[in-house]
């Protein structure tokens, strides 16, 4: 996309909207899309393999959550951060 400095830009937003509203380049974007997937994604390989993984995720959810150390981590800090906010603004609130 010529005159996008940084993907997170204006101007591929800009671009993107443009696409969206062009049907013809939608449809031409989205025929390159399929193609590249086409030669990257074997889905008679990867289709059973990743079937395989989600059911073998679902069999062991509770063993892989506590096992996932930076997901606990961002989860706990998710929490407390929610916790410390509620009680600022208690105290924000009470001041008043």
């Amino acid at each position: 996309m010529a005159g996008c400095d940084h993907p997170n830009s204006p101007a591929f937003a800009d671009h993107a909207v443009q696409l969206h509203q062009d049907k013809p380049r939608w449809l031409e974007a989205q025929a390159h899309g399929l193609q590249l997937l086409a030669n990257r994604y074997q889905q008679d390989i990867h289709g059973p393999a990743l079937i395989t993984r989600l059911e073998h995720c679902l069999q062991h959810l509770p063993a892989i959550r506590r096992e996932n150390f930076t997901g606990s981590m961002l989860r706990h800090h998710h929490h407390k951060s929610t916790q410390y906010m509620a009680q600022w603004i208690e105290a924000k609130n009470r001041v008043l």
